[in-house]
């Protein structure tokens, strides 16, 4: 919630906060949370006192601008907004691979803390798919009309876009770290270019040439 909510549809709002996914069900004190931004779009503004008196230039709240805004640290803040709504989860969240609004974001976790949610997801860089390609062949004729062709295909695609987990074990299936991440948190779900695909065929042909009116082929 870089910008704490004001952005937020009312519909948006029941998604994210109050649906039976994420919060309602679990934690029924995140529908006081969910009315007082629906009622107020400042509501997180004026709770943490940061000035912003038009919801549409309300600023980006990050930890590094937190104590100049607000005069609070930031588990000052995280503490405010527990003690306002309990049973929530906050943090300052840097997002992996960078975010277009800034990082270290104040955001709040309708899931619970980041080790429960279990997966973030990542994008790495950006490469351009690619393949290379050979084709071989023979032809033989037989007789006036007929011939046949013999021709062998090779393909070899990489950088293709894929999603894998990037943290985790290497363990096989019974293992003590099966599934379980290098760095104790999240699994990280990253968008990676490390797809790749081999291809290797044979194309077996038969053809009758163009002879009284007609002709055919199968392969």
């Amino acid at each position: 919630m870089p910008r704490l909510g004001v952005d937020y549809s009312g519909s948006l709002i029941d998604d994210v906060i109050t649906s039976p996914t994420f919060g309602a069900a679990e934690n029924p004190l995140y529908i006081q949370f969910a009315a007082d931004l629906k009622n107020d779009p400042l509501a997180l503004y004026k709770l943490l006192g940061i000035s912003a008196a038009d919801p549409a230039k309300a600023p980006v709240v990050t930890a590094d601008n937190i104590q100049q805004l607000s005069g609070k640290t930031t588990d000052q803040v995280v503490a405010i907004l527990s003690a306002k709504y309990p049973g929530t989860t906050w943090g300052f969240f840097d997002v992996p691979g960078g975010s277009i609004l800034g990082n270290r974001v104040l955001s709040f976790f309708p899931r619970g803390p980041l080790g429960a949610t279990r997966i973030v997801s990542r994008y790495s860089n950006d490469l351009v798919p690619y393949t290379n390609a050979v084709n071989v062949g023979v032809d033989h004729q037989i007789a006036n009309d007929f011939s046949v062709t013999a021709m062998y295909v090779r393909r070899r695609s990489r950088d293709l876009l894929t999603r894998r987990i990037v943290n985790l074990f290497d363990a096989v299936r019974g293992a003590a770290n099966f599934g379980k991440t290098t760095d104790g948190g999240p699994q990280i779900s990253e968008v990676t270019y490390d797809g790749l695909a081999d291809y290797d065929g044979v194309v077996l042909s038969m053809r009758k040439r163009f002879n009284a009116r007609y002709q055919f082929g199968v392969a």
